[in-house]
């Protein structure tokens, strides 16, 4: 029996975790036993750990990767040994350390290292075949940083100029860190070798020169975008020409050779007229030149002076030191002198009046002393005037021509009136001077004296005419004041005895007939219809005329009073009546009869539709059938006729609320007045000025009766 463990048998395995003393109980057969002991030294495992420089690296990159803890290493995969080592993985790979220690004893560990894809670089280029001296241009793709060899460039893209065929390499860095590479070769092909032949470079301006090119297959020529192995040129200055020469590869050179260009002279003449006129001279001066030379007339001066019967063309040569020369060409024209004459509208004219002046045989034309152009013209002369005209031909040439005018003075005519002021109907002599004749507008009569009689404002004209046939005119205005507007304004009737009052409108000033007044307003009392008449006169001496009739109108009869007991009754019939008691009015007593109730003296007067009254009639005293009574009415107009003023007496003998009306000829109420506990005598000024002429009724009405009497206004 062994223990720990308590294990049985004659050999045990066993695992101590750390040094045990093992005992083990023998029993023999006989069942004795006996024990011994053995001690196993249990020695320490080595505990091993991985360090590394990077736990993740680009595919294919070096990593380092260091154990630790135990005496010496085994690497998987690889089999490799030490304590570092360096590994390159392609892919994501998991490495094993396995140490073991001085006691023989083992332990590991694993680390994995993580690789990342590396970029795939690209490389294009616009051209992979130039010419030496070109350029072309390399492009990378695949990364995010490039550089370049050879060169030592970096950036996406790069202009390279190689001088023979290159291979160049990108190295392509992506953002994580990771590179690769890629190559581009550029291929350089040789250019062609260019010259230029000339069979002289020096030339005068203007003149031509021969340049001819080889060594290329096709060129092109500068300045002058030329083309062709020989081209021909005329420089004005000393011109360097290059052309560049292309073989069949397509490469180019070029070559440059200078024309030396001596400047010939640029002659410049000057004329002081290039058209000049028969008999003129023309100096040509030139400029530009050394020397000179002049045809015709083999002149050598620079300023010459010609007078060319015809249209000539003068040359003229100037020459540098250099030998260089210029010829121009000078043409003048000689123009004919042209042939004015000048003609005139009239010889003689009158002042005022125009002229019309005409010239021909030229283009154009300039008229003194008026200092006016253009054929023909106008003017107007104020006095006797000699016309010069100078004629100019469309080429500049002149002549002169002249015509006279003789210029009549106009008549001083003057136009007077008899008054410039006048009233409507009236007439006005109109009277013109200082002429022969007249003719008056725009009443179109003629003659130095005329007569009119004007209906409105009018302003005549007079046109004076004298022996010469020369008119003038003058005016003169006529004023026509209206007359004014006479108008009378009074009756028309009145009753025999009364006056009547006219007033006149309209005027400043009047004169009446009959009577000879000169008021606006008059008073008159006619006895017998009677016609009036007013002349009214303004404030300008203008007068009318109206008149007025006033017609006495013939009053009723004076009547005889009727007695029937206390009926009392009018013998004449009127429009109104009124009875009187003692010489009083008796109120409301206006009827044809009259009904006595008091004793007295009684006597009735009848009035027409005018207010016109009979006058009183004989008087009846104490008519039979009378109960007397000791109180009564009245109501009386004083005056009556009257012009609108007038008193309104009452007496009444009951107190009480009474209403006093006038009504006008219309039934229209004019006046109307409350009067409040009334009695006794009461007397009131009425004013009916404003109502107009005519008969008014007055009504004085309380509760139980009402009084009635009329009143004329005139």
């Amino acid at each position: 029996m062994w223990m720990p463990g308590s294990l049985s048998g004659a050999t045990i395995t066993i695992s101590p975790a750390a040094t045990t003393t093992y005992t083990v109980t023998g029993t023999g057969a006989n069942g004795c036993t006996n024990t011994t002991t053995r001690t196993i030294t249990v020695n320490p495992t080595p505990i091993v750990t991985i360090t590394t420089t990077s736990a993740t690296v680009c595919s294919g990159n070096n990593t380092s990767l260091t154990a630790s803890g135990a005496t010496s290493y085994v690497w998987m995969p690889g089999n490799l040994s030490g304590a570092t080592i360096i590994v390159s993985p392609t892919t994501t790979t998991t490495y094993t350390a396995t140490g073991t220690n001085g006691n023989g004893c083992v332990g590991s560990a694993i680390i994995t290292i993580t690789t990342i894809a590396n970029p795939t670089i690209l490389a294009t280029t616009t051209m992979n075949t130039i010419c030496a001296g070109g350029t072309t241009t390399i492009t990378a793709s695949g990364a995010n940083s490039y550089s370049w060899m050879p060169g030592n460039l970096s950036g996406t893209t790069v202009t390279v100029s190689p001088l023979s065929t290159t291979t160049y390499t990108v190295i392509g860095t992506a953002t994580n860190g990771c590179t690769n590479t890629t190559t581009q070769t550029i291929t350089v092909s040789a250019a062609p070798n260019v010259t230029i032949f000339t069979p002289s470079f020096l030339m005068c301006s203007a003149a031509n020169a021969t340049l001819t090119a080889s060594g290329a297959t096709s060129y092109t020529w500068q300045p002058g975008n030329l083309s062709g192995a020989t081209i021909t040129v005329s420089p004005l200055s000393t011109t360097t020409y290059t052309v560049v020469g292309t073989n069949g590869n397509g490469c180019t050179n070029s070559a440059t050779q200078m024309i030396v260009v001596s400047p010939s002279p640029t002659v410049v003449v000057t004329a002081t007229n290039s058209s000049i006129c028969y008999g003129d001279s023309v100096t040509l001066v030139v400029s530009g030149a050394s020397v000179y030379n002049w045809m015709p007339g083999n002149l050598s001066n620079a300023t010459v002076t010609y007078v060319p019967a015809t249209s000539t063309t003068y040359t003229v040569i100037g020459t540098y030191p250099s030998g260089c020369s210029d010829t121009l060409l000078v043409p003048i024209t000689v123009n004919i002198i042209p042939t004015v004459t000048a003609s005139i509208s009239a010889d003689s004219v009158c002042f005022g009046n125009s002229i019309t002046l005409t010239g021909f045989g030229a283009a154009t034309y300039s008229w003194q002393p008026i200092n006016m152009s253009g054929s023909p013209i106008t003017d107007f002369p104020i006095s006797s005037t000699t016309y010069t005209v100078t004629g100019l031909s469309a080429a500049g040439c002149s002549n002169t021509s002249t015509v006279s005018v003789f210029v009549n003075s106009i008549p001083l005519v003057n136009a007077v009136a008899s008054s410039n002021l006048i009233c409507l109907g009236a007439s006005v002599n109109l009277n013109g001077t200082g002429a022969a004749s007249y003719l008056w507008q725009p009443i179109n009569l003629s003659g130095p004296t005329v007569s009119d009689a004007p209906t409105t404002t009018v302003t005549y004209t007079v046109t004076g005419t004298d022996l010469n046939g020369c008119i003038n005119i003058d005016s003169t205005t006529v004023t026509v004041v209206p007359q004014p507007t006479v108008s009378i304004a009074g009756l028309n009737i009145i009753c025999p005895g009364n006056s009547v009052s006219l007033t006149a409108s309209g005027a400043t000033s009047y004169a009446w007939l009959p009577g000879g007044q000169t008021t606006a307003t008059i008073i008159d009392s006619p006895i017998t219809s009677t016609t009036y008449s007013v002349t009214g006169t303004d404030s300008l001496g203008c007068f009318s005329l109206a008149t007025h009739t006033v017609v006495i109108d013939i009053p009723p009869a004076t009547p005889i009073v009727i007695v029937n007991g206390n009926i009392l009754t009018s013998n004449v019939t009127g429009a109104n009546y009124q009875w009187f008691l003692n010489g009083v009015p008796i109120p409301l007593s206006t009827g044809q009869s009259c009904t006595a109730t008091v004793l007295g003296t009684y006597t009735v007067e009848v009035y027409d539709s005018l207010g016109c009254g009979s006058g009183q009639s004989t008087a009846v005293v104490d008519p039979t059938g009378i109960a007397q009574l000791n109180d009564f009415d009245f109501m009386r107009v004083i005056p009556n006729p009257n012009d609108g003023h007038f008193m309104l007496s009452i007496h009444t003998t009951k107190t009480d609320n009474y209403i006093l009306e006038i009504q006008n000829m219309l039934g229209q109420i004019v006046y109307r007045e409350i009067l409040n506990n009334l009695g006794g005598n009461y007397n009131h000024e009425i004013n009916l000025t404003n109502y107009g002429v005519g008969v008014y009724t007055i009504r004085l009405i309380n509760s139980e009766k009402e009084q009635i009497i009329k009143s004329v206004t005139y």
